[in-house]
């Protein structure tokens, strides 16, 4: 495949992608909340389920809680890692139907558990590119400030600081990867994309972002305005709901959140999926009239 250097703005993606959207709004909102629900959902009802906030997240907390809520959150967690990579593909292969005038449904949703297999290996290396460095460099951080420090103070403060370092060269190299490994989901998604092992997927993915890392982040970053927008209605129920009782209040402050926001990530999706389409050289869009021309 022919590598493509974007120099296309956000504008005339996002242009194409209003226009594929029209009469699809609601559809591809459903779409993406029953995707974020399935996560967020049960996110939130872990959390209130067991009075779970960053002031208890401690090793005593952990030790009492019962064997029922240490096999609920388990239990729910491996579900969550279970059916994530499917559906991630099942909302990827909906936009990108969408953007192609390909007949897009909302069973593209569950699209996903027919390659199983496939999505399941892309979501878990994924996840093992972007966890393990972190956890390799944090056992090394934890022997280093052992040895280094004599007294348990300066091995603390030696620690530390090892600590805060890792973490933003973490943050860092999580962003990187991110971005480099965006389009992960769509090409197991995708009919026309020749599949040959999840490793080589990947590498793929990797290969179409060669230089073009920063210009999706700039792209990525042009929704901020609409996540802060979508955060609004939230807030104001935030305050009206606060009177209730915790649980209520927790329902409905993030029901209104995922439902605002699922349809700022069906916006930023299908102006992605048009990316995806211009590096996969579907798609050339003229950067002087702004006009699409298709390709294939």
């Amino acid at each position: 495949m022919k590598h493509i250097r974007m120099i296309v703005s956000s504008g005339p993606m996002k242009k194409i992608a209003k226009e594929k959207l029209k009469g699809h709004w609601f559809e591809a909102a459903a779409i993406f909340l029953l995707w974020i629900i399935l996560g967020e959902g049960a996110y939130s009802y872990i959390r209130e389920e067991f009075k779970f906030t960053a002031y208890t997240a401690s090793v005593d907390y952990y030790w009492n809680m019962s064997p029922l809520q240490i096999i609920t959150l388990v239990v729910v967690g491996i579900a969550i890692f279970l059916v994530s990579g499917a559906l991630s593909v099942g909302a990827m292969r909906y936009v990108l139907n969408l953007v192609r005038d390909e007949n897009p449904k909302f069973t593209d949703l569950f699209y996903g558990f027919t390659c199983y297999w496939r999505s399941f290996k892309q979501y878990f290396f994924y996840n093992l590119i972007i966890a393990l460095p972190v956890i390799v460099v944090f056992s090394v951080a934890i022997i280093i400030s052992v040895a280094i420090s004599q007294r348990v103070d300066s091995m603390l403060m030696t620690f530390m600081i090892l600590f805060i370092i890792i973490l933003l060269v973490w943050v860092v190299y999580a962003i990187v990867m991110t971005f480099s490994l965006f389009f992960k989901f769509f090409v197991i998604a995708d009919d026309r994309f020749q599949y040959n092992g999840a490793i080589d997927s990947l590498k793929t993915c990797a290969s179409m972002m060669k230089g073009n890392k920063a210009h999706l982040f700039g792209v990525a970053i042009s929704f901020i305005g609409w996540y802060i927008l979508a955060s609004i209605p939230t807030f104001v129920v935030s305050m009206l709901v606060s009177p209730l009782d915790p649980a209520q209040s927790l329902i409905l402050t993030t029901l209104v959140t995922i439902i605002c926001t699922s349809f700022v990530m069906v916006y930023a999706y299908t102006t992605f999926a048009v990316y995806y389409r211009i590096l996969r050289g579907e798609l050339k869009i003229d950067i002087v009239d702004d006009m699409p021309e298709e390709l294939i």
